[in-house]
């Protein structure tokens, strides 16, 4: 074999690792009948008929689409770590970026964390992962910045949200809870707090809210759950909601005081309270009013490293292959 016909192999190893997991099939074909074409000029043009076909399939564009968003987002939140005051948060900054590169990295291969179910919801939800991964670290980025031993922990709550939404959204864990679901009362759980709290003070005013909020999504999940007969992956549905909406919680609580300052609640008190200027007293009611959600932010991380942790353990003794949930029963058990 020529070192032009080699070429022509090598090429295409690079194009066919563009395709999603389910279409690996796809990519061995071509290579095998790539294989059997002995002649250099055949083989070229073989391999940019296959070249073609992968650019313009949508799973390569998803795919090649993903890994520019991953890029810009690194290479954006690389150049903001460079103006951070602490130079702890820097190094913390930028070894998260590499965990999250990482676990994409582990989403797109066979294992725990990888790949997605075929079908579009669970793609949608883990698109919606990353969002909302990138909006964080955007936020943590900005919140903070000058407290390294307290960084670290929301970077690590971080790394644990990503994992919890590659597995969720694999097809062993898909299976075993309903990503509809969650989704749904996740948006649910959400509106029914941000609503009211953009529009009413009280709200605003008391942010054990969202805590009960998340907590009636449970039950919630258990009841939609039975009437399709399955209680238990309701339950599992409702937590999962939980989990996100404690996050999206936090995020739409920082997001809203930064872009709406006029409806951060007066926690400073009246007037010049405290000897403060009325810049230090925004501030100071900014910080104190986003707080509490600091609570909901690392309580929904925990969530989420629980379920992914019961997500990944096999039942002893079953030989399917099929990663399980406790108490779920399954065709083969009965």
């Amino acid at each position: 074999m020529t070192r032009h016909e080699d070429m022509a192999g090598r090429v295409l190893a690079v194009v066919v690792r563009a395709l999603p997991f389910h279409r690996k099939d796809w990519g061995q074909a071509m290579r095998a009948e790539l294989a059997a074409i002995t002649e250099g000029p055949a083989r070229r043009q073989f391999v940019r008929g296959c070249t073609r076909a992968v650019l313009l399939s949508g799973t390569a564009l998803r795919t090649l689409a993903g890994y520019v968003g991953m890029l810009v987002f690194a290479a954006v939140i690389l150049r903001q770590t460079a103006d951070l005051p602490s130079a702890g948060v820097r190094v913390e900054a930028i070894g998260l970026i590499a965990v999250i590169t990482v676990l994409a990295w582990c989403g797109r291969r066979r294992g725990a964390l990888g790949p997605a179910g075929i079908d579009l919801v669970p793609r949608l939800i883990r698109l919606a992962g990353y969002a909302a991964v990138m909006t964080t670290v955007a936020v943590l980025l900005t919140t903070g910045t000058n407290d390294p031993t307290g960084w670290w922990l929301a970077a690590l709550a971080v790394g644990v949200y990503l994992t919890g939404f590659l597995r969720a959204t694999t097809q062993p864990a898909a299976d075993a809870l309903s990503l509809p679901i969650a989704a749904t009362l996740t948006l649910v759980g959400l509106a029914v707090w941000w609503v009211p709290m953009l529009l009413l003070i009280g709200v605003r005013a008391a942010p054990i809210l969202t805590f009960l909020v998340a907590c009636a999504l449970v039950p919630a999940g258990t009841a939609l759950g039975s009437r399709t007969g399955s209680p238990i992956k309701g339950t599992l549905s409702g937590l999962a909601a939980a989990a996100v909406t404690l996050l999206l919680f936090f995020l739409a609580a920082v997001l809203t005081y930064r872009l709406a300052p006029g409806l951060v609640p007066d926690i400073a008190g009246p007037g010049d309270a405290g000897g403060l200027t009325p810049a230090a007293k925004a501030e100071t009611n900014q910080i104190e009013s986003i707080d509490p959600y600091v609570a909901d932010f690392l309580l929904g991380a925990v969530l989420s490293g629980i379920l992914t942790a019961v997500s990944v353990r096999r039942r002893p003794g079953v030989a399917t292959g099929i990663r399980r949930f406790p108490g779920e029963v399954y065709p083969a058990d009965r």
